[in-house]
């Protein structure tokens, strides 16, 4: 018996020691994949992650989906850079199987790219580093403290300027970010960033892994779009980091993962992070000529209300607001709270037509309550096909932002939904193609595409590229609608429809983008 209770004693002890050792381990590792990214400087938006790797490369190597995105040409440049550096005998002993780390910037209103991948460590340093040097015609830059190379690579047009310290080796076609990067004055990647990235990456076994920066967010928008329309503006003010892990399918560009949402967030979208996921039925009554829908579901509409009025509140929009209902409510007989906000489903949604209209669209719990509340704020059309809101502001009072616009909306009651326009003549159009059947769902295309997405969510955000094209082509700063439109470096044109949605879950979003390709 005492031998008995010694062993398992002597096995707990063993356990400890060795799970200690395989988890210190891990942490230092892991804390290492943390130092290379702090170095990264702080305007980086967007950062892949993935393994220098021979099975990555096999997997990928028929893949449209980036080339679609960044460029045959882009593509060709880091496959040469590839094949000159990582591929090079004097390099693949240090390179092998680390990962590579490519971040996006936006540096002075253009889109550059910044490679970063760990070494492993050398016999010879001040060999290897010779080696890189000469390895394409070479240049040493040095300011003050700061050196790096300026490297003329053929085939490739541009200057690729590369730092090679002990840990670490760094490329790009920005001379500033290198130099940004190597300048330990300089604003480099939050705390926040790395803390979310160390999470992911300990326990991560994705091929490949897409970080979202989102205070970036509006700044890398702003380099693409001249406005931040639709739906863009809910993400100007989303802080947070998202880590995303790639889903591998031939014909999609798939990400899934979570979105995290500081705790001084103020955002719209914050709103969402408490409620339960609300399976999709709305998507029923898009008409075949959507452009962009915002989708957003409310499991429990009391605590998204209060949660609305105190960014409202710190908007300094709710004393008007409230003084507005109160002048509504004596004039009409109606308790606003009541009455107007009890009718509210769990499901609403602004729509953008291929022809720039826009509907909104807002489940209704029941149709009775909603006749009579609808009788004390409203008037009637002359043939009573609609009505019209005697008042401003009370949608956006009830659900908030996607109803800021529609001040005093045109409206009817179809299929569940209270229907809105700003204009009669496109609440006519919108209900004609409903009647007629004229239904996105319908689409082959789009069947197919929604087999991609989850069931259920708090936000949805849909783009069908064709329809979106008049819209995406007037808003696209220069340089990238010269991208946009050109199909034979790029794939833009060949995408069907892309979409994002978030599912609430607490302190963070469960986040899904998809991207899928049209056949060939």
């Amino acid at each position: 018996m005492k031998k008995t209770i010694f062993l398992i004693v002597f096995l707990l002890i063993a356990i400890i020691i060795v799970s200690g050792l395989y988890f210190s381990r891990l942490n230092e590792g892991h804390n290492a994949s943390k130092q290379y990214l702090a170095a990264i400087p702080a305007n980086a938006a967007l950062l892949l992650s993935f393994d220098n790797d021979s099975t990555f490369y096999d997997l990928f190597k028929d893949y449209k989906g980036f080339e679609f995105i960044l460029g045959k040409e882009e593509i060709n440049e880091l496959k040469t850079l590839k094949t000159t550096f990582l591929e090079n005998n004097n390099f693949i002993a240090a390179t092998s199987q680390q990962p590579i780390y490519l971040s996006f910037h936006n540096e002075n209103d253009s889109l550059y790219w910044l490679l970063n991948i760990p070494l492993k460590t050398v016999d010879d340093f001040d060999l290897f580093k010779a080696n890189f040097s000469s390895t394409a015609n070479s240049r040493l830059i040095e300011n003050g403290d700061i050196s790096y190379f300026e490297l003329s690579v053929p085939s490739i047009s541009k200057k690729v300027y590369a730092s090679i310290q002990p840990d670490r080796a760094m490329l790009s076609f920005s001379k500033s970010l290198i130099e940004h990067s190597l300048d330990k004055e300089s604003e480099h990647l939050s705390e926040l960033f790395l803390e979310k990235f160390q999470e992911n990456n300990l326990k991560n076994n994705s091929p490949l892994q897409l970080y979202i920066n989102h205070s970036q967010l509006k700044s890398f928008l702003s380099l693409f779009a001249k406005r931040q329309t639709g739906a863009l503006p809910l993400f100007e003010s989303l802080d947070g980091v998202s880590t995303l892990d790639l889903n591998y399918k031939s014909d999609v560009l798939m990400f899934s993962g979570t979105s995290s949402v500081s705790s001084s967030d103020s955002s719209y979208l914050s709103l969402f992070l408490s409620q339960e996921p609300v399976t999709h039925q709305l998507k029923n009554w898009l008409p075949g000529n959507t452009a962009e829908v915002a989708t957003y579901g409310i499991s429990d509409y009391t605590d998204f209300h209060n949660n609305l009025e105190k960014i409202l509140e710190k908007r300094n929009e709710i004393k008007q607001l409230k003084e507005q209902i109160r002048y509504i409510e004596s004039e009409n007989d109606v308790v606003v709270d009541d009455e107007l906000l009890s009718i509210w489903g769990n499901e609403f949604a602004k729509l953008t037509l291929k022809s720039g209209e826009e509907i909104g669209l807002i489940a209704i719990r029941d149709s009775l309550e909603y006749s009579q509340i609808a009788n004390k704020i409203s008037t009637a059309s002359s043939d009573s096909s609609s009505r019209q809101f005697d008042n401003s502001n009370l949608l956006y009072y009830s659900l908030g932002d996607p109803f800021k616009d529609f001040k005093r909306p045109f409206f009817t009651y179809a299929n569940g939904y209270l229907v809105l326009a700003n204009t009669e003549s496109i609440l006519a159009a919108y209900l004609e193609n409903i009647n007629e059947n004229d239904l996105l769902i319908k689409d082959e295309n789009y069947i197919l595409y929604n087999e991609l997405q989850a069931t259920s969510s708090n936000f949805s955000l849909f783009i069908q590229r064709e329809n979106s094209d008049a819209a995406i082509e007037r808003n696209l700063n220069a340089p990238f609608l010269k991208n946009y439109q050109n199909s034979t470096n790029f794939g833009f044109k060949k995408f069907y429809a892309f979409s994002l949605q978030l599912s609430g879950n607490g302190d963070q979003f469960i986040t899904n983008l998809y991207g899928r390709f049209l056949a060939e």
